[in-house]
């Protein structure tokens, strides 16, 4: 039951936001008259929040999909609509007065949105950060807009993904969840200085055709000795190609003929 309510305490963020929300729904279970409207507002949320609560759907959960998504079930609950239909019904006589209110409990339950890590100043049209397209672009240009693998940090995964489909990666955004494991994301990630000849096994084994690394990231032995060929450093990050993706796929195509 704590990893429920601390669930259930992160989502609210700590704020009045859920407060507010249950507040208006104890005045819609005991003001709205109309059938529909208590099933659709009152009724099914009660049901959901009942379950959301039960430790027997927390396991079961657990054990379909882990419990880091379970807070997902709470989207379920139609808080926006609750606290909007609210406000019109307690401020029908004067909704700009109204309106006010309302607008001003929301904003103080809430958090300010631009203060999120996840929220960057524009840099082009397409909101992503430029070197994340630059990148892109150099790796599209040098396998001539074929698809292919590439390695690289966990903090451009999420954008890489959003840029371009033809770029794969052996890992995405799961690995900042902190319990998932990848041999690629340990070799890259996991020591500090990485170590090269672990790093160049990973990408092997995985079939990656490119390195994307942070230029000033400490390397304990040489990347060039264990087979990998530099090709150029593009805003901070340093690229290099792994030939073991290409004999992969030279034996491949061979097979296939």
């Amino acid at each position: 039951m704590k990893g429920i309510l601390e669930i259930l305490n992160e989502y609210e963020g700590g704020r009045l936001l859920f407060l507010l929300y249950l507040l208006c729904l104890a005045y819609l279970a005991k003001n709205e008259k109309d059938r529909s409207r208590r099933i659709l507002l009152v009724f099914l949320p009660l049901l959901c929040l009942a379950a959301f609560l039960l430790p027997p759907v927390y396991w079961i959960y657990g054990k379909i999909d882990g419990v880091r998504t379970y807070y997902r079930l709470l989207w379920i609950l139609p808080m926006a609509l609750t606290i909007a239909y609210s406000g019109v019904k307690i401020f029908a006589a004067n909704l700009r007065t109204g309106l006010a209110v309302i607008c001003a409990l929301v904003v103080l339950s809430g958090q300010f949105v631009y203060s999120n890590e996840n929220i960057l100043k524009a840099e082009n049209r397409l909101h992503l950060p430029q070197m994340v397209l630059d990148i892109s672009d150099f790796l599209m240009n040098e396998t001539g807009g074929e698809e292919t693998m590439a390695a690289m940090p966990v903090g451009l995964v999420q954008f890489v993904r959003q840029y371009n489909v033809k770029i794969l990666m052996p890992y995405g955004r799961e690995m900042q969840m902190g319990s998932y494991y990848n041999e690629v994301y340990e070799a890259m990630e996991g020591t500090d200085p990485v170590n090269a000849s672990k790093l160049c096994e990973a990408l092997d084994r995985y079939d990656c055709e490119f390195l994307v690394i942070e230029a000033a990231k400490k390397v304990d032995g040489s990347l060039e000795k264990e087979g990998l060929t530099y090709l150029a450093d593009v805003d901070g990050y340093s690229i290099w190609y792994c030939p073991y993706a290409q004999e992969f796929r030279d034996a491949a195509a061979q097979y296939m003929d």
